[in-house]
């Protein structure tokens, strides 16, 4: 069982460690542990990249400190670690590693508390603990290899993927591939589109008037990985139209690859060309460059014979001189379960009702986390609506329980995606203020898939944890559900057959909110802000609204009460960072940081800015004037918070295109703010862009006047 005080930092990775792993994590009992000053550290094992972070039960530092650097000395590594230290927040440290950690390394860490916490005596003035990084392993998949033009079949490309157990630096894992076609080195460029799966595409391979061979090799030492070995992918020769490769996929849909050495003819009509022997349904084919695709309407399971006719044509029209039988194996479906939908929020229209879908499966396990609402607001300066980090901080796991799925859908079907519902209103009822997290998982025990040896499943002995007062989570550990076990080995996470599959890569989690509240905010640089309280479930105003904003340190920065319009207006004492807004039982979360705020990237919103309290536009009665012609421009004016006089004075002066003051004149005479400023141009005026500046007080406004 972990320490109750406990951080898990928000960059880990859901991997596992290898079957080279030389032992189980230290117990670090040897080690004082216990502190009252401190809240949560990190501990476990951790990622190479993840930061390590401790917690303070109280307030160490004053706000404005938050973000600087720490001085040397305070928090201590064995062996050595370079870094940044810096204060997260007015209680959280954080060390950020200067590079990745190396794989499979212990760590202890002494915190000074007494240079912070000067109360601190005793065995309290330093804080010990320890820490492990996980086992890097690698795989490496070779996905085709296909011509770089349809309209020279000469020039070849292979693409592939490495997968790592943990992060790598690009650069590092570069080095660990090579390849060569016979004596002449090939290059290899990357795709680094994931911290642990890096794609690749071979560059420059040849295809001539002989058969050739590709050879690769992999090395994973640099980054830490025992894994090595060679491949060797066969390059026909120029001509040889015929079939290279012929695999069966399991997931998302189950279908059978057919990888050709030439690209084929899209428009081809592969009805009886391309079956499945004994297959009785319907088949449909999708052809893409150098493949086909080929899928059954139905799930198949066991052995079944791929028969391809030689009718099938390149992309020059050419048959393909022979066909042939493929041995295909389609296994039953993997356990799996995912989620329905992507919001956070859950109106009470239809009750509380959490969906989310499962496949091969009889049952799954259900965890509930509760964020406490006094807790809110410190797990929004670390996380969005939808995070998960630092959430020992915040909240524990009210309640684990095992579903039967057939007693939620007695429809139920195990061999196809079934949607299930779970009704969270008697849980969420008892405090609707609060944030759940919602986590499904599942056992193999609960798994329908025949094994061809049951017993590979039954190696994991489950972790024997002491009695606490936490339960262990689902999502706990790297090693899968069982926790630690002898035998672990890395290459079986994709198998269901094995223990390592049974892990929280394959897990899912959602935070929700009870609450009929929908919000929207919006702030102008004078600091006033609006905010929009409307019922989800009738889109209908919603009036009496207490509003409430708050700055980054939880402090009451400004409030308001919506109208019957369901608009609250408030005029803030500091820079917001979350709205909240509450009605009878119900409430609203707005999280308000800049990162946060809905893109208008793809939209024309640059307005113009409030000077000094003024609103002011210019406009004429055209886009372009010539040399010669009458400019009738116009200025609007306002001021909502001190209307002006009814004479106020405005200062015009107008540009050339050369920069040139043109001319210049105070106005007085407006109807109802609007001043007419009413010139002509010299018919041998210079054209370009002139620029009329209307400036009244300390404000200016300025319009661009094209002349051509």
């Amino acid at each position: 069982m972990m320490e109750k005080a406990q951080l898990y930092p928000i960059f880990i990775l859901f991997a596992f460690l290898s079957a080279c792993q030389p032992k189980a994590p230290q117990n670090i009992s040897s080690l004082s542990t216990e502190n009252p000053y401190i809240f949560a550290y990190t501990s476990g094992i951790i990622s190479a990249a993840d930061p390590i972070v401790v917690e303070f039960t109280d307030d160490v530092i004053d706000p404005d400190q938050v973000g600087t650097e720490v001085a040397n000395g305070l928090l201590n590594f064995s062996p050595n670690i370079s870094g940044v230290l810096t204060w997260e927040n007015t209680r959280t440290l954080s060390f950020t590693p200067e590079s990745f950690l190396p794989a499979t390394a212990t760590y202890q860490a002494k915190l000074q508390v007494a240079k912070v916490q000067k109360s601190a005596k005793g065995t309290d003035r330093v804080f010990a603990f320890e820490f492990q990084t996980k086992a890097q392993n690698m795989a490496l998949e070779i996905d085709n290899l296909r011509p770089v033009s349809n309209s020279d079949l000469s020039k070849q490309e292979i693409n592939g993927t490495i997968y790592t157990s943990d992060v790598a630096l690009p650069e590092t894992l570069e080095a660990i591939l090579d390849a060569k076609q016979g004596q002449q080195s090939l290059d290899i460029g990357w795709n680094h589109s994931e911290p642990t799966v890096h794609q690749f595409t071979i560059n420059g391979v040849s295809r001539g008037d002989n058969p050739s061979e590709v050879q690769l090799e992999w090395n994973g030492k640099s980054i830490g990985a025992a894994d090595q070995g060679r491949q060797t992918i066969a390059i026909p020769a120029l001509g040889d139209f015929k079939v290279m490769e012929v695999t069966a996929f399991q997931e998302p849909e189950q279908f059978a690859r057919l990888l050709f050495s030439d690209p084929l003819l899209k428009r081809q009509d592969l009805r009886g060309l391309v079956t499945f022997e004994g297959y009785e349904g319907e088949l449909r084919y999708i052809i893409e460059n150098n493949e086909i695709r080929v899928y059954p309407t139905r799930r198949l399971s066991g052995s079944y014979a791929l028969v391809l006719s030689s009718g099938v044509r390149n992309v020059n029209n050419a048959r393909m001189p022979a066909g042939g039988d493929f041995s295909l194996q389609f296994e039953e479906v993997k356990p799996e379960v995912r989620l329905v939908g992507n919001g956070v929020i859950l109106p009470s229209t239809d009750g509380l009702v959490f969906p989310f879908e499962a496949i091969g499966l009889n049952a799954i396990d259900i965890e509930i986390f509760k964020i406490y609402n006094n807790n809110v607001l410190q797990f929004l300066q670390s996380n969005s609506l939808r995070g998960d980090y630092q959430l020992n901080a915040v909240g524990r796991i009210l309640q684990q329980d095992k579903i039967t799925l057939s007693e939620i859908n007695p429809n139920s079907s195990n061999q196809r995606w079934m949607r299930y519902a779970i009704d969270l209103s008697t849980l969420i009822d008892e405090d609707p203020r609060a944030i759940y997290q919602i986590r499904l998982g599942f056992r193999p025990e609960y798994s329908t898939l025949a094994c061809p040896d049951p017993g590979t499943l039954s190696r994991a002995t489950p972790t024997v944890t002491e009695d606490s007062e936490e339960p262990r989570s689902i999502m706990d550990g790297y090693y899968g559900i069982y926790g630690y076990y002898d035998g672990y080995d890395w290459d079986n996470r994709d198998n269901p057959c094995y223990p390592e599959y049974y892990n929280r890569d394959r897990f899912v989690s959602r935070n929700v909110i009870a609450s009929n509240l929908g919000v929207i905010s919006k702030m102008g640089q004078d600091k006033r802000v609006t905010a929009i309280i409307t019922d989800l479930r009738t889109a209908a105003p919603v009036n009496g609204a207490e509003v409430t904003f708050y700055d980054y340190q939880q402090q009451v920065i400004g409030s308001a009460t919506t109208d019957g319009k369901g608009f609250a207006k408030a005029e803030l004492d500091g820079i917001p960072f979350v709205c909240i807004a509450k009605q009878g039982g119900e409430i609203g979360y707005l999280r308000m940081q800049d990162g946060d705020a809905l893109s208008l990237s793809r939209f024309n919103v640059s307005g113009a800015n409030v000077q000094k309290g003024l609103k002011g536009f210019l406009y004429g009665e055209r886009g372009v004037w010539r040399p010669g012609d009458s400019i009738f421009l116009n200025f609007v004016l306002n001021d909502q918070e001190n209307p002006l006089p009814v004479d106020y004075p405005i200062n015009l002066e107008v540009y050339d295109a050369r920069g040139q003051l043109f001319m210049q004149r105070t106005v007085v005479q407006n109807t109802k703010q609007v001043y007419p400023l009413h010139f002509s141009t010299p018919r041998d005026a210079p054209t370009g862009n002139w620029r009329a500046t209307v400036k009244v007080g300390g404000a200016y406004f300025n319009q661009t006047l094209k002349v051509e």
